[in-house]
């Protein structure tokens, strides 16, 4: 979304296609609904997204979903025996900090020590006996 568009500031969503594959073929056998809720909990949370049961013998599941900013969780279901169910989080929009955490961590770690052998060098009595003797 573009910040300049007047629709960013009065909460205007798109609707946006959406796909998931089925990798597994004896999930293409059986019927499979999607459910996407605003939140974490199936029950008590909105449901933003309702695919009724289907059968996706190409292997794909396609929709249409419009997502504001947030958090939101995919439920697949699928009607078997015993009933198949999995769940992923889903963010919208959102800045994940701990992955750019996890990125930024190794570099400052370098660059800290790398000061503190860099200090540790420049208090040396060689260095600094090195340094007197080029300033006279």
């Amino acid at each position: 979304m573009n910040p300049n568009d007047s629709r960013a500031d009065t909460g205007f969503s798109y609707s946006r296609p959406f796909f998931e594959e089925l990798v597994d073929q004896a999930l293409r056998e059986i019927p499979i609904g999607v459910r996407i809720v605003r939140g974490t909990s199936e029950v008590e949370d909105e449901t933003v997204t309702y695919l009724r049961p289907s059968y996706h013998p190409d292997g794909v599941i396609r929709g249409e979903t419009s997502l504001d900013k947030g958090v939101y969780t995919v439920f697949i279901t699928g009607e078997a025996i015993p009933p198949i169910h999995y769940q992923y989080p889903l963010r919208v929009k959102m800045i994940n900090y701990t992955n750019i955490f996890r990125a930024a961590i190794g570099p400052l770690i370098a660059l800290l020590l790398l000061t503190f052998f860099g200090y540790k060098l420049m208090k040396s009595k060689q260095v600094q006996n090195w340094r007197a003797s080029r300033r006279s």
